[in-house]
């Protein structure tokens, strides 16, 4: 049973993470993974079923937002509109280079495909995850979830208004983002300068 919220990665360890998942089998797949549950804060049942034509137009080129259909998304309650960052777009231009050499897709393909080519389990992708957090010496309380707490986390230390990170997350109400967020004593300095 798990214990505690999962730790939320520095930017070493993320480096060291992109650094251990190059060297591993199915490394294209894993970053490409690592790097949208990081940029998107989506959950892993949100990753598992995404299809190739969601994020990518019939270019191969990856789009600037994609719609998390409601049985993707924690609940199937809603529809979720994911927006794509800089930096996960460059990955995605990597990933569809590998796609189209490697592994000749078709559009309806799940973007994360396991080997025998249908989607990744819920535990396959934990057991990924955790090869990469012991890989780089991370204990058992960085998880999964360790990437969405990290993005959710960095926005709301950024100051970003709790309705967009809301927004962002899928959060059916603000109340419950207040899980993620962590003290840091650097933030309570800052908010205590503006008071005098």
């Amino acid at each position: 049973m798990k214990r505690g919220k999962a730790k939320l990665l520095t930017e070493t360890d993320i480096k060291n993470c992109l650094r251990y998942i190059d060297d591993m089998e199915n490394g294209e797949r894993n970053r490409a993974m690592f790097e949208m549950m990081l940029n998107t804060a989506l959950r892993i049942h949100s990753i598992q079923k995404l299809t190739i034509a969601q994020v990518y137009d019939d270019d191969f080129k990856p789009r600037d937002s994609f719609l998390l259909q409601p049985e993707q998304n924690k609940g199937h309650k809603k529809s979720l509109q994911v927006y794509i960052n800089a930096t996960l777009k460059k990955e995605l231009i990597r990933y569809a280079k590998y796609l189209i050499n490697v592994l000749p897709p078709n559009p309806t393909d799940y973007l994360f495909r396991s080997n025998k080519g249908g989607y990744l389990s819920k535990q396959q992708i934990i057991y990924t995850f955790r090869q990469i957090f012991d890989g780089v010496g991370l204990d058992k309380q960085y998880r999964c979830h360790s990437l969405r707490a990290t993005t959710l986390t960095k926005l709301m230390d950024a100051g970003y208004p709790l309705p967009l990170i809301k927004e962002i997350s899928g959060h059916s109400s603000i109340s419950t983002l207040s899980i993620y967020y962590r003290s840091n004593p650097r933030n309570i300095i800052e908010a205590l300068k503006v008071i005098g």
